[in-house]
């Protein structure tokens, strides 16, 4: 396949740089093939599939019985049915992922110091950030070989568990992060104001950044996605309810969001970048909207170069991709509004993303020549 294929390459080159022993990366290559056997396993798929569909209609069954007799509850009642649902969720978690010692994995990464593999790798490999072979991790140092660590300075290990069982654990910690968000709004609600709101999106947030943290993974991250930028909005709307301020103040979200997969703290990173991305453009759209003035192209654009600078450094095709929409929408935005709907500027915009794209694609095939 064209991933071994691309892991086996890196290695090479590593060997040849003396950053990896022979014997290093026959180990990595061996722990990499009994991971692809073991995904390619039927049995193994059919057991990971069966228990994500039954926690799913295990999760639907719990809130099909509440919401049938909801409204007849008082809140007391709500409050502890949710509370009930955070204990068992946080519970089944535990469980799966073998006890309290197996959460936090970030802090092994300790161990590199000493030249012991990092938890959590499959196959005796640390897995700690980005690769270019996409083996779900850095390689730390392999079990029994000598030389160097490797490391690509990643502070949270691989997103993705290497076990059925862990990622199960971390899809259900995730979901704590919704049922404490309901458990403290119903908690706080008041006749449906605001305030509710604002302190179920920040307690989701809160809950989300802890349980990504105790296991890792992509729907963790999404967690912190979705209640980082609800909180964010709604304080900001309580305390300002300026809807500038409240761009302006998604879009540092954003700026976190890169810094934070920059340094290796968001895994997997192309997932850190799209969320990035998206939130940055969300937040220089909500200024846009507000006043339709430079600031809001002018933060699409940001946006855009900040993309293309991560990319010369960190080759994920996704920056590339999501520079080159905000660059779009910044433009053609600006061009729309600055010259009132004129055809003659949308035929200059189009000329000049022609010239770019030809100039481009030559040079590209140039170098490839």
């Amino acid at each position: 396949m064209m991933v071994e294929r691309s892991v086996g390459t890196a290695l090479t080159r590593l060997v040849g740089q003396g950053v990896l022993t022979e014997e290093q990366r026959t180990a990595v290559l061996e722990a990499v093939a009994r991971e692809r056997s073991a995904r390619a396993s039927g049995g193994r798929w059919v057991a990971e599939v069966a228990a994500y569909a039954g926690a799913g209609l295990l999760l639907g069954g719990i809130v099909l019985l509440l919401g049938s007799s909801w409204e007849g509850l008082d809140r007391a009642a709500q409050v502890t049915a949710l509370a009930l649902v955070t204990v068992v969720l946080v519970a089944g978690g535990l469980a799966l992922a073998g006890g309290p010692r197996a959460l936090f994995p970030w802090a092994g990464r300790q161990a590199t110091a000493s030249g012991q593999v990092v938890p959590g790798g499959p196959g005796g490999v640390g897995t700690g950030g980005p690769d270019p072979g996409g083996l779900g991790g850095a390689v730390a140092t392999v079990s029994g070989g000598a030389g160097p660590a490797v490391s690509s300075g990643s502070s949270v290990p691989g997103a993705a568990a290497h076990t059925v069982p862990m990622r199960l654990a971390a899809a259900l910690f995730a979901l704590t992060s919704i049922s404490v968000a309901v458990l403290v709004g119903t908690s706080v609600d008041d006749g449906g104001n605001d305030t509710a709101w604002t302190w179920a999106a920040t307690a989701g947030a809160i809950v989300a950044v802890l349980a990504y943290a105790a296991l890792p993974s992509l729907l963790g991250l999404l967690a912190i996605a979705g209640f980082g930028n609800a909180a964010v909005a709604a304080i900001l709307d309580q305390v300002s309810g300026n809807g500038t301020a409240i761009g302006l103040g998604i879009v540092v979200v954003g700026a976190v969001w890169f810094a934070a997969t920059r340094f290796g703290f968001a895994e997997p990173a192309w997932a850190g970048y799209a969320v990035a991305i998206v939130t940055a453009l969300a937040g220089a759209q909500g200024v846009l909207a507000e006043d339709r003035m430079w600031p809001g192209y002018l933060l699409g654009v940001l946006v855009a170069l900040v993309c293309f600078a991560l990319y010369r450094r960190q080759n994920h095709p996704v920056l590339v991709i999501g520079g080159g929409i905000a660059l779009a929408v910044a433009v053609s935005e600006a061009v729309w509004d600055w010259t009132n709907g004129s055809r003659s500027a949308f035929v200059v915009v189009l000329i000049a993303g022609a010239i770019l794209l030809v100039v481009g694609a030559a040079v590209l095939v140039r170098g490839r020549d």
